[in-house]
C-alpha cells in the first residue's frame, strides 16, 4: 500500500507553509480553488432532483468563465451588483465575482426600484449580475 500523503493533506500543508512564511493568510478565494480542486467529482450544488445536481469542477468552471467576463467587463477594483435569488445563480455570481478579484454588492430583487437604483447609484459598481 502506499504511504504517501494524498493531494489534499499535501496541498493543504503547502498552502500552511506557504501562508507562514509569507506572513499573510490564505484567502478564502485560494482555499475555494483548491476544495473544489480536491473534491471535483463530489456534489457542491444539489438540486431537488438529483438529475440536475452540479459537482465542484463544474461550478468552478462555471464561476470562472464568469470570473473572466467580469473582470473583461470592469475596471479593477470596481464592485459587482448582484441582483438574484438564493439559489445556483446567485453563488455563481458571487464566487464569479470573487474570482476576478472584486467585490460583490447583493441586491434583494424584492426591494423597491427606487432603493435598488439608489444603491447602484452610490456603490459605484459598473456591472449588474441578473438571475432571469
Amino acid at each position: 500500500k502506499n504511504n504517501l500523503p494524498s493531494k489534499r493533506t499535501v496541498a493543504e500543508r503547502l498552502a500552511a507553509l506557504l501562508a507562514r512564511v509569507a506572513g499573510t493568510p490564505v484567502l478564502v478565494v485560494e482555499r475555494f480553488i483548491l476544495a473544489a480542486s480536491n473534491h471535483s467529482s463530489d456534489t457542491a450544488l444539489s438540486s431537488h432532483d438529483s438529475a440536475s445536481d452540479t459537482t465542484y469542477k463544474e461550478f468552478l468552471d462555471t464561476c470562472r468563465r464568469l470570473s473572466s467576463a467580469i473582470a473583461g467587463r470592469t475596471d479593477s477594483g470596481a464592485p459587482v451588483a448582484v441582483l438574484a435569488y438564493r439559489g445556483r445563480a446567485l453563488l455563481e455570481a458571487v464566487w464569479g465575482s470573487l474570482l476576478a478579484g472584486r467585490a460583490f454588492l447583493p441586491l434583494d430583487p424584492q426591494m423597491p426600484e427606487a432603493r435598488l437604483a439608489r444603491q447602484l447609484e452610490t456603490s459605484g459598481c459598473q456591472l449588474l449580475i441578473c438571475d432571469a
